[in-house]
């Protein structure tokens, strides 16, 4: 049997502020992809169950499809050129992930609601004539990871949206966001009485980085250290660690001396931005 897919009409957003962009080349006859995804409604044994629809409650995130490359997040390209270059379908062999998705599936992981008005947290463009619901998927893969606090290594990192910005279709903007230079050299302070400097976000050479597994900072025994999960700064029960998910005072993220967001795995503090995900720039930084 030929299984029919769901094909999503363009429609125009606009957006509030712009982000860093990710191009996908979708194609099954690439000879050597930097990701493989075994995908479909009904695949067995996913590693994530995404619900995704525009009937969707209790969402994660939501998504919309724009005509604008300029404004989008997620871009599937035709281009040899593209970011990543992924094999998707429900019979690719040697599957870096699997992926079942649709309007109700079991045990879902991310609950994501297609938009086709208002505001979005993500955009979609491509440039071919239509889109399937499987193509967003594959395209919105980091923001899937990103909901599941970075669990898979082998997907993008992605993080336009650190400080809670969303799309808005009443305005536009064309300024970018470059997330790995606006943290690098930003420092981390606890909300304490005392402020406690909790380190830098930097490459792991760095003495007062977080990063480096032999200082105060990055240790797992550090008595300053985020990682230290036995300390008032790491624990997941404390109220001033990035790691207790639900925390209304985790550390503040600096630059210059102004706040430019929190970390956390809070998710209903505005400006938060996971320390799972900083951990996965490391490489970057």
């Amino acid at each position: 049997m030929i299984r029919k897919k769901v094909t999503i009409l363009l429609l125009v957003f606009y957006v509030l502020s712009g982000s860093a962009q990710v191009s996908f080349r979708i194609d099954n006859d690439i000879a050597f992809p930097n990701l493989r995804v075994k995908i479909s409604p009904d695949v067995s044994f996913p590693n994530i169950s995404v619900s995704i629809g525009k009937d969707i409650a209790f969402e994660a995130f939501t998504v919309g499809v724009t005509s604008n490359r300029s404004m989008a997040d997620f871009i599937i390209s035709d281009s040899p050129l593209s970011d990543i270059t992924v094999n998707a379908s429900e019979t690719v062999p040697f599957a870096d992930i699997v992926v079942r998705y649709g309007q109700q599936v079991p045990f879902t992981n991310v609950k994501v609601k297609i938009k086709e008005y208002g505001n979005a947290d993500y955009l979609v463009y491509t440039e071919r004539s239509a889109i399937t619901l499987e193509e967003i998927v594959v395209a919105i893969l980091p923001a899937l990871n990103s909901a599941m606090d970075y669990k898979f290594d082998k997907l993008p990192s992605y993080a336009g949206k650190f400080k809670n910005q969303k799309h808005d279709v009443s305005r536009s903007s064309s300024s970018g966001t470059d997330v790995v230079c606006e943290l690098r050299d930003a420092k981390i302070f606890a909300q304490d009485k005392e402020g406690t400097y909790l380190g830098k976000i930097c490459n792991e050479y760095d003495s007062e980085s977080i990063f480096n597994e032999y200082a105060q900072y990055g240790s797992e025994f550090g008595a300053s250290s985020i990682w230290n999960n036995l300390s008032e700064f790491g624990s997941e029960t404390s109220t001033i660690s990035p790691f207790n998910p639900t925390s209304t005072t985790p550390p503040r993220i600096q630059k210059d001396g102004i706040t430019i967001g929190y970390l956390s795995v809070c998710r209903t503090v505005n400006g938060v931005i996971s320390p799972y995900f900083i951990k996965s720039l490391k490489g970057k930084l």
